[in-house]
């Protein structure tokens, strides 16, 4: 079975779009959660298209924070940091 790529998900009552994605494996026990579904509000496909790709690019860029661990600062750059030149 072949997985598709996401794309934006039809209410069947309501004819509103949604964003309805599974969060990364590596990511569920960190952001408590195996699904996002956030509204497009609208009902055009087109502009649904479009609202979807922004709103999967913010996701996604999200994730990618979230993956990234802060690295620490050495005490010696934070007592006398670089000069970037004269004064």
């Amino acid at each position: 079975m072949a997985l598709g790529m996401p794309r934006p998900t039809k209410h069947p009552k309501n004819g509103v779009y949604y964003l309805n994605v599974r969060v990364p494996s590596d990511l569920v026990a960190q952001l408590c959660k195996s699904h996002v579904k956030k509204t497009l509000r609208t009902k055009d496909p087109k502009v649904a298209k479009e609202r979807f790709l922004v709103e999967l690019e913010a996701l996604r860029m999200q994730w990618q924070a979230a993956r990234t661990v802060p690295q620490a600062i050495p005490h010696k750059q934070l007592v006398c940091p670089l000069k970037s030149g004269p004064p």
